[in-house]
């Protein structure tokens, strides 16, 4: 086999006779192409940044970075890790170099020490690495065994991982969360990675170190007030540095440096609060370090005013906010917030929280405001500058215009999430499934998601404000995904769970229509899951202040911390839910280094439990009501892992395998909080036992409760529990035959099924509502059976018309009861063809009567230009060809290549309909690019459209024709399709126009499964 040489070891044709030169044109040849180094480093600053925020999120939780490297690439992470602690202040063992070899090879070659894939590991062993820290590979050719093994074994930890290599497409890549590949060409000398490589590796090893160490508070602007004044050279700047910071003189400088043992930080507290030595380290140590948040703990005790010279002072409260309530009431205030009955009504006892939520904040942000009911937008809106709108999806239709009225008038608005999603009857705004103010917004409706791979960070543009972070970790992690249009500007970009940014098309999180004076954010930043953050605080009151300046207060300092909400989420069952049908064990999609649980009752901690004051082993544990339980797992070196139990961070026991937690009293939950570094939290209620596992290391959470408490958290999930009776009843079996018949699912993982869209979306206690769960118990034990066994059933959201064959979507094989079924109450032939392209757009464009005609995804359309095409398929295919024998096994085809030319697609030339089926979905769709024909078969053409992952964001189903618009660069390609999902079994929407239409939810099941029959078990225990 013959490979191409990794550009290391290419040869530069510049220098081939370099050794025939005078000593000037080797050094010119030398430096032009050090020169071509910065610029090769700057083609690589995004994930560079992203980077940098890996690390500084560990550094916030106690974690370490580590570089390891052989040779050349060993020597430079060594150097950058010493020169940390003069630099930062920072202890020696916050950032560690290992180089192959050991210390001798710091100043000596030390022979084969690159090969050895062991060493990397014991190294990192002896070191305790812990899922906080994160371990930089550093490698010029990207294929040294001893940073590659290092890297695999950090994975295996749990510990982050980062790539730097100098090699494009390099074995190290594929084994790091994030891969820097910095190309600069070959090297002057053949192989001497010294030379523009090394160069190229400081640069960026420098740009890790201080990145991390600057989101981490260890400057103050470009102070470096961190440093240990060791030397006289920097006992001189650490002066200057508080003369600068103070305005002070020096023998007060010096004086302050004395008092604080040289520390700068602590000195410049002593001095703006006027406090001991001990004092000013205790609110430093409480702020985390971060010298611009230490007065934030002074207003626990009083309303601190940051006053214009920049100092901290503290006076008493004083009113911030107005007092007017209801359609005319008004005030002096400019601002108003928007009072929704209807949407607070539409989502329950989590409506008027989040409305509260957002009073409460407003208020702890300094804002004037009026609280006003949405039925005056009904006419005229005068007096108000700013209207906003926190969450307000259930908007009078007849409110649009004038909102319209106000923003081209000069009046402003601030929306949030699903505003005017639905209207005041919460019903569908638009059959083009848009908000009502989409034109206001300057951004229409793309579709919604659910879950951290697609809306867990937030990314502000400088122009909304400079306090703000690179970053805003949020916390429900959920939001509405937009398409900016007109004149909008994007104020802020998503980014996923990795802090990988999203493919254009789908990464505007913040937009500001200029024309409308408005701004629409994708996610309900007021909910207490996020407005707990004091960063969330600042952004709210930052887009605040960019539509009417000095309207809030964007310095944390000024924010009075409340009790965070994350322990006292309310709840009340609307309906009693009974316990039935047998136990079901669901992973939960936990993405934490630790699982945080409380009770509003005692809860009994089970399993081999080692308490910390005994030597004996216990089987039980106690814990009073509302105390927080926090169990990580622990990976000692050389040492079997274990559970460590803590309570107000007290190690009260340790287990070797598992715990199970449970309420002592009956009709008690066990809530589990996911708390996220920067204060945003995730709070969810559940009914039965938590059991909490470790796994070589990490961890594992499962919730285990009986068949019919889970159905009642799964059935809200997914269907709106304001749909019909009957259509819930249909829901409500089918989830319960799903959940007998694919029981086991996750065996391999040590549960039945998991809590996302790839089992059912399972959301707890927090889920429930009255309609949903009386549905549940109307129709409890109630299967649907084929052949005397629970059928393998699914179901999808809207089928668009017509459903279609297993077969024809997934690699499965022909199913008697999962078969195409025409939405609707006429017979139509079963010779109506769609396969042809003239008889399938007439079906689109003029469809025939359907059960699913009234849902606003019964027809849509979507448009890309060729760029955002060819950047969400250069995405997307790389994951769909590695990970097509997965996708396989999950029901989605993978894709069939020809050619493989590395994963990648190269310039999109054209994308068409390859094949369709009979009943019009495509079968395959064909991508013509500069590297060679791509063949996309079946379902998994949506998740073309979605980074190639199975979720709620790629394109909405496989019932589409394409058509092209423009030329050349500018060419469009419209999609015009039906429906949502998969197209295969029950379609939701239809169930809801079946039961409009008087059917019960016997009839809906055997209209959308022929063949079946409903009723008494397999296991479902129903009673006859």
């Amino acid at each position: 086999m013959i490979r191409k040489a990794p550009v290391t070891e290419s040869r530069l044709a510049k220098s081939s006779n370099i050794d025939k030169l005078h000593s000037l044109e080797i050094l010119n040849i030398i430096s032009n192409e050090d020169k071509k180094v910065a610029l090769a480093v700057e083609k690589r600053l995004h994930a560079i940044a992203r980077a940098v925020d890996l690390i500084a999120g560990s550094f916030r939780k106690g974690g370490r970075l580590f570089y390891v490297g052989a040779g050349t690439s060993g020597r430079l992470g060594v150097l950058d890790a010493s020169e940390c602690p003069p630099t930062f202040g920072s202890p020696p063992e916050k950032v560690q170099g290992i180089i192959a070899g050991g210390r001798k090879a710091l100043y000596r070659s030390v022979e084969g020490a690159e090969d050895d894939k062991t060493a990397a590991a014991v190294e990192l062993k002896k070191r305790k690495l812990t899922p906080r820290d994160v371990v930089v590979g550093i490698s010029a050719s990207g294929k040294t065994p001893f940073a590659i093994s290092a890297l695999e074994f950090a994975k295996k930890t749990g510990a982050s991982t980062i790539a730097l290599t100098c090699n494009t497409g390099a074995p190290i890549s594929s084994k790091a969360d994030i891969a820097i590949e910095i190309n600069a060409g070959p090297e002057v000398i053949t192989g001497s990675t010294r030379l523009k490589a090394g160069t190229a590796q400081k640069m960026v090893l420098n740009m890790l170190s201080t990145g991390a160490f600057i989101k981490s508070g260890a400057t103050y602007g470009n102070l470096m007030i961190d440093l240990k004044p060791v030397s006289n050279k920097l006992k001189d700047r650490a002066k200057r540095i508080l003369k600068e910071i103070l305005k002070i003189g020096d023998s007060e400088a010096y004086m302050l440096l004395k008092k604080t043992k040289g520390n700068v930080k602590t000195a410049v507290v002593m001095k703006q609060e006027s406090l001991s030595y001990k004092k000013a380290v205790e609110f430093l140590k409480k702020s985390g370090r971060m010298l611009i948040f230490a007065a934030i703990i002074l207003s626990v005790f009083c309303t601190p005013v940051y006053s214009s010279t920049g100092s901290w002072l503290c006076s008493s409260p004083s009113p911030l906010w107005g007092e007017g309530k209801g359609e005319g009431a008004m005030t002096n205030c400019k601002i108003a917030l928007i009072h929704s009955k209807a949407t607070i009504e539409a989502k329950g006892w989590r409506g008027q929280y989040d409305f509260d939520s957002a009073v409460k904040t407003l208020k702890e942000i300094g804002v004037k405001f009026d609280v006003l009911e949405d039925s005056a937008l009904g006419k005229e809106i005068s007096g108000y500058s700013l209207l906003i709108f926190p969450d307000t999806r259930c908007l009078p239709r007849g409110a649009l215009p004038n909102i319209k009225k106000f923003c081209t008038g000069g009046g402003k608005i601030l929306s949030f999430f699903q505003t005017s999603y639905r209207d005041e009857f919460n019903k569908p705004a638009s059959s083009a499934n848009d908000f009502q103010l989409a034109e206001v917004f300057g951004a229409s409706f793309y579709r919604w998601t659910e879950g951290a791979e697609r809306c867990r960070f937030i990314v502000p543009v400088e122009r909304i404000s400079m306090n703000l972070p690179h970053r805003i970790e949020l916390g429900r992690e959920t939001a509405m995904l937009v398409k900016p249009s007109g004149p909008s500007v994007v104020l802020g970009k998503w980014l996923d769970m990795k802090g990988n940014p999203q493919p254009a098309v789908e990464e505007a999180s913040i937009v500001f229509n200029p024309s409308m004076n408005s701004i629409y954010a994708g996610e309900n930043l007021f909910s207490p899951e996020n407005s707990a953050s004091l960063e969330v605080k600042v952004l709210i009151a930052s887009l605040i202040n960019f539509l009417l300046p000095e309207s809030a207060e964007t310095n944390p300092a000024r924010f009075k911390i409340a009790e965070n909400p994350a322990y006292i989420m309310p709840y009340q069952p609307q309906y009693p839910v009974k316990a039935g049908g047998g136990k079901i064990t669901v992973g939960l999609s936990v993405k934490s280094e630790e699982a945080c649980v409380i009770s509003g009752s005692d809860m009994e901690i089970e399993g081999e439990l080692y308490p910390t004051e005994s030597k004996e082993m216990a089987p039980k544990l106690w814990l009073a009501p509302n105390q927080l339980l926090v169990i990580r797992p622990v990976a000692p070196f050389m040492k079997n892992p274990y559970l460590a139990i803590y309570h107000d961070e007290k190690l009260l026991a340790t287990a070797k395998s598992k715990v199970r937690i449970k309420p002592a009293s009956a009709g008690e939950f066990l809530s589990f909080v996911k708390l996220n570094g920067n204060g945003t939290f995730e709070s969810k209620k559940y009914r039965g036992d938590i059991v909490v596992l470790q796994q070589d290391g990490a961890l594992g959470v499962i919730n285990e409760l009986s068949v019919e408490e889970y159905i009642s958290g799964v059935v809200p999930k997914e269907i709106p529990s304001s749909y019909p009776e009957e259509t819930l009843k249909a829901m409500a079996v089918i989830a319960r035959t799903f959940a007998l018949s694919h029981r086991a699912r996750h065996a391999s993982e040590g549960y039945d099924l998991c809590s996302t869209v790839h089992c059912q979306a399972y959301g707890g206690v927090l889920a429930e509502d009255f309609s949903s769960s009386k549905a549940v118990e109307e129709t409890t034990g109630e299967v649907i059976l084929y052949q005397g066994e629970p059928a393998d059933i699914t179901y999808h959201s809207t089928c668009g018309g017509v459903g279609e064959n297993i077969e024809r979507v997934w690699d499965a094989h022909p199913c008697p009861y999962l078969v195409s079924v025409y939405d609707s109450p006429f017979n139509y032939s079963g010779n109506l063809n769609l396969s042809g392209e003239d008889d399938f757009k007439k079906f689109i464009d003029t469809p025939p009567p359907s059960f699913c005609k009234d849902s606003s995804r019964f027809r849509w359309k979507e448009e890309y230009t060729i760029s955002q095409l060819q950047e969400l398929f250069n995405k997307s295919i790389p994951v769909l060809l590695r990970d097509g024998k997965a996708f396989q096994k999950e029901g989605v085809s993978q894709l069939i290549v020809k050619p493989q030319n590395n994963n990648q697609i190269g310039e999109l030339y054209s994308i068409k309909v390859a094949e369709r089926s009979p009943r019009g979905r495509v079968l395959k769709l064909e991508i013509n690019t500069s590297t060679g024909v791509y063949y996309a078969e079946k379902d998994a053409i949506r998740w073309l459209f979605s980074g190639g992952e199975i979720s709620l964001g790629g394109l909405r189903s496989t019932l589409f024709y394409i058509e092209e618009t423009g030329s050349g660069a500018g060419r469009k390609y419209v999609f015009h399709g039906g429906g949502w999902g998969h197209g295969v079994g029950m379609c939701q929407e239809g169930a809801f126009g079946m039961a409009k239409s008087g059917y019960n939810y016997i009839e809906i099941i055997k209209h959308y499964f022929p063949g079946v029959k409903v009723g008494g078990d397999k296991n479902g225990n129903k009673n006859e």
